[in-house]
């Protein structure tokens, strides 16, 4: 038998029994949909959340503070970590949020690290709302680090004309919360920003105490996208210690004698932040990165990857038994057929051949429609949550729709599973004696 023939009798005997036929891909086409819509949100989501924490966060600086007293991770473990659990004994006698300060002598040791490109304080202040000169509506806001030297993904405007300017850089999100449809309209425009002064020994209490406020004017001059941290706004770093000093009334604060909490070291190369935040934990210090966060995220997106990904792998076998019993039912119907077959000479590799293709195809059908139907309703997904939540998904795919790639290995996938289901029917209508075969009525 020739190629050519072979194919056109596959095809010829799938279409005599439609429906049949029909049911059978139909199961392969719910697996491949199942795997593919679970991947292709488990992917979008994750895509989202990094280029969120890579927007917000540098990948190539560290935040670095002394180990025991405070930490924002300790803090927040200390509020979530104990949740269903009983209360532990503390190991020492020294306070849960003690405030130990850096100073130069310690950051020493760090800046000698190979890697380390720059060490110096992490500064910030305690905001207290934000808004329009000449305005009394307030807004949340803030703070997120300017590294000067570093440039930020804006989407209006220009970056800092020097590092004492009283200037701001604001989430996108302002824009409708001031009551502007373009960020080009807020350019130039002044905002209040007020900011808490709470000494380190009230941190905890800043909401139960009464603050005391100091106001900041500082001009908008530029805008990074929309996304979770809608409330983001950066500031020049010597504009941002003058407010940060006022905050936690401090005069020598964010200085070689007195760094604050926490210091930022900048690594040369994204490649070696992990290795450097490593050799910086080896030296009593603790740190925390970006980079260590979406590593994390990975981790965890693997994981539902996976589980996700076992109600599809349930499918597609469920659909390998319907490839199998179409397959063996065919072979009962066609009996004679493979016997006159068998009779005028062709070979037992022909004939399992001819089966093989017809599960092949059936496996392909129900890949490619599968997909198909997955691509749409991901395409329809993506619409339906750029048009709810215009802010997060605008720009980005809740529904990753995939590469050529990724598309050829689920169709390639979908292909090999249904020829591996049509094996043992190949093999049984190969085996057929030609003379009983002639003889089944």
């Amino acid at each position: 038998m020739l190629w050519q023939d072979i194919f056109t009798d596959a095809a010829h005997n799938l279409l005599r029994k439609k429906l049949r036929t029909f049911l059978t891909t139909a199961g392969v086409a719910i697996g491949i949909f199942t795997v593919f819509l679970t991947l292709a949100l488990a992917v979008g989501i994750k895509n989202f959340l990094t280029y969120q924490m890579r927007t917000y966060g540098n990948t190539k600086v560290l935040q670095v503070h002394l180990k025991g007293g405070f930490s924002p991770e300790r803090m927040l473990h200390s509020r979530m970590g104990g949740l269903g659990q009983t209360p532990k004994p503390l190991k020492d006698e020294s306070t849960r949020f003690e405030m130990k300060m850096l100073d130069e002598e310690k950051l020493q040791q760090i800046r000698s690290l190979e890697g380390v490109k720059s060490v110096g304080p992490m500064v910030f202040a305690i905001l207290n709302s934000i808004r329009l000169y000449q305005s009394e509506e307030r807004f949340d806001v803030v703070q997120l680090p300017f590294i000067a030297g570093e440039s930020l993904e804006l989407v209006a405007g220009r970056e800092f004309s020097s590092a004492a300017a009283a200037e701001v850089i604001l989430s996108y999100s302002y824009v409708p919360a001031f009551g502007y449809r373009t960020p080009e309209e807020l350019l130039g425009k002044e905002v209040v920003v007020s900011v808490a002064r709470v000494p380190p020994a009230q941190f905890f209490l800043a909401r139960m105490l009464k603050e005391k406020l100091k106001n900041f004017r500082v001009k908008i001059v530029g805008f990074v996208g929309e996304g979770l941290l809608s409330t983001a706004a950066y500031f020049p770093e010597n504009f941002a210690i003058e407010m940060g000093r006022f905050s936690f009334g401090i005069d020598n604060l964010f200085t070689p004698q007195n760094y604050g909490f926490i210091a930022r070291v900048v690594v040369n190369d994204e490649k070696h932040v992990l290795q450097v935040q490593s050799r910086i934990e080896e030296l009593g210090f603790r740190a925390s990165s970006v980079l260590e966060q979406l590593e994390a995220i990975n981790k965890l997106f693997l994981t539902i990857e996976g589980v996700l990904s076992l109600f599809g792998v349930i499918a597609i076998v469920v659909a390998c038994l319907g490839i199998i019993n179409t397959l063996i039912m065919s072979i009962h119907e066609r009996r004679r057929e493979i016997g006159v077959m068998k009779a005028v000479g062709a070979t037992q590799g022909e004939i399992t051949l001819l089966y093989a293709v017809e599960a092949a195809t059936i496996g392909l059908c129900g890949s490619i429609s599968g997909i198909a139907i997955g691509m749409a309703v991901g395409g329809i997904g993506n619409v339906v949550a750029a048009h709810l939540y215009p802010g997060y998904w605008r720009a980005h795919m809740l529904f990753w729709l995939g590469d050529f790639t990724v598309l050829a290995a689920l169709m390639l996938f979908g292909c090999i599973v249904g020829l591996l289901a049509g094996i043992y029917p190949a093999r049984k209508a190969a085996k057929l004696d030609p003379i009983r075969a002639l003889k089944y009525e």
